[in-house]
């Protein structure tokens, strides 16, 4: 794989292209790097696949460890998908909850809501051989982070109203002025030219 080095010349490079700022040696290192990235996926490619295949099996071991926790049976998965609009028999939730059938990305966004959990959540949810925590405890610590969240939402809200009533307040406040200028200087304006007429005469 890259080392470190070669990692700090591909993250310079990257910057390069992306101002379009590429000299001859630049490009002979891309076309280098790119023969390195076509060798390393020669030789890890299948592990790669592995990897990600692992990782959806993963998430729909977590999927499963999510059902069981609330009581649901497979077919309550299939029709609470079925309100989403998800059509899903219940042999093909068994399927994914064993890793038969792979997880779209949808399915994914669809179970996570189910759930009560934002669809990036359930990858930062242990697997249940690793679980260092109990489900009622990360639901409970998920439920007291949304609550946070809102409550700082709640505050900012507040917050921006009323930064909002005074800059309204003030630019009234500026309209006013400019139009008490405005009619003041008319006003100078037409005493000058009363007193001119006077000396005139």
């Amino acid at each position: 794989m890259i080392g470190n080095f070669r990692r700090l010349k591909v993250m310079r490079l990257a910057r390069k292209v992306l101002h379009m700022d590429l000299n001859a040696d630049d490009l002979t290192l891309l076309t280098g790097l790119q023969e390195v990235f076509r060798e390393d996926l020669k030789e890890h490619g299948g592990r790669m696949r592995d990897a990600a295949l692992e990782l959806e099996r993963s998430m729909c071991d977590k999927f499963r460890g999510l059902r069981e926790e609330r009581g649901w049976s497979q077919q309550d998965i299939s029709d609470k998908l079925a309100e989403m609009g998800i059509d899903m028999h219940q042999t093909t939730v068994a399927k994914l909850e064993k890793g038969r059938r792979p997880l779209r990305v949808a399915e994914m966004y669809a179970l996570s809501w189910i759930f009560g959990l934002p669809p990036g959540a359930v990858f930062w949810i242990p697997a249940k051989d690793k679980m260092p925590y109990s489900m009622q405890y990360m639901s409970e610590r998920l439920a007291h982070i949304g609550a946070t969240q809102h409550e700082m939402r709640q505050q900012f809200l507040e917050m921006f109203e009323r930064q909002l009533a005074m800059y309204a307040d003030l630019d009234s406040e500026r309209a006013s002025l400019v139009r008490a200028m405005k009619e003041a200087g008319a006003s100078a304006d037409s005493t000058v030219g009363g007193l001119e007429a006077s000396d005139d005469g």
